[in-house]
């Protein structure tokens, strides 16, 4: 038995679980029945059965479900000239649901593009976790993947952040990846340009730079709320973006509602590809939820930064609804 959290569950008391486990999940035990049947008390089964799942004797997958709308999808596709445009249906869940079936989407429609010797930038978040989370890979191939900018302050969870991702990729794909090591926002362009004159950063910006496929997500702007900005702007600068108009941040980098961006001295901060690299990628997938993130994603999308869009319903709408009133 565990003691203290750090003894072994001895293989005994995993075959007491794993019988346990299934009589409930596979042979709809209840359990009483099952307490019952094994001379045990109800209370011991109920620990039994916490046991199996935080030990991963029993795995529980949730198929999210994944409804699209198609003529949402084929009015962004047009108006906005995208290669690809995914639109979830919207159930009125909580946000974190509506990241995780975001991520389901965005994890099916990756399997279907990634092919052997496919290389792949990502950036880092919440949104793209759950996309890592829901990879289910069916064979491996060798992937290569690549972090497309440097890694933010270690306060923020470190589950979320590129460094842990791309493993996360490259264990479930099979292949080799390329990190920065280096922070994603510096002091000043001085600092920046000297990191990145390092050949070890040089090289993977480089490889950054040349990728057959980005994921990444869009930040809604909003002040004091930027994960890779937080030590690095004060309110006084946060007012500033907001009256040069910054509505989303795509990559670290501020943009306002046509794309364009809203401070170049801040930019020459960020280590990592610029947004006019982008252009110049195969497939750029955005994954983003929330009605909140339409200027955003309007914006990125305007500035020719996105080839595929994965959104869910009220966010497609806000989109049409921005467009209609320009």
């Amino acid at each position: 038995m565990k003691g203290g959290g750090n003894m072994k569950i001895n293989d005994e008391e995993l075959g007491i679980m794993a019988e346990v486990a299934s009589l409930y999940f596979e042979q709809n035990f209840s359990q009483q029945e099952i307490a019952d049947k094994l001379y045990f008390s109800r209370s011991k089964v109920s620990r039994l059965l916490s046991k199996a799942i935080e030990s991963k004797v029993v795995e529980i997958t949730i198929n999210y479900p994944l409804e699209r709308i198609m003529n949402l999808e084929m009015k962004l596709k047009d108006i906005f000239e995208l290669n690809e445009v995914i639109v979830i249906k919207d159930y009125s869940t909580t946000y974190e649901m509506l990241l995780k079936r975001l991520g389901n989407a965005a994890a099916q429609y990756l399997d279907g593009v990634i092919k052997d010797n496919t290389s792949m930038g990502i950036t880092w978040g919440q949104t793209i976790y759950h996309i890592v989370e829901a990879m289910n890979a069916n064979h491996h191939k060798n992937l290569r993947v690549i972090q497309l900018m440097g890694t933010t302050e270690s306060d923020n969870n470190s589950a979320y952040d590129a460094p842990e991702l791309v493993r996360k990729i490259v264990d479930k794909y099979g292949g080799s990846f390329s990190q920065f090591y280096s922070p994603l926002v510096v002091e000043n362009e001085l600092v920046r340009d000297s990191l990145v004159r390092e050949p070890i950063i040089r090289k993977v910006l480089e490889e950054a730079r040349q990728v057959d496929i980005v994921v990444t997500s869009i930040g809604h702007f909003s002040s004091r709320k930027i994960k890779a900005w937080e030590h690095h702007l004060d309110d006084a600068g946060y007012r500033q973006l907001s009256d040069k108009g910054a509505v989303g941040v795509l990559l670290a980098h501020f943009i306002n509602q046509h794309g364009h961006l809203v401070d170049e001295t801040l930019d020459q901060q960020v280590i990592g590809i610029k947004l006019e690299d982008l252009k110049q990628i195969k497939n750029v997938v955005a994954v983003a939820g929330g009605v909140n993130k339409a200027k955003g994603v309007y914006g990125a999308v305007k500035g020719g930064y996105v080839n595929t869009l994965i959104v869910d319903e009220r966010l497609a709408l806000g989109l049409l609804d921005l467009e209609a009133k320009q």
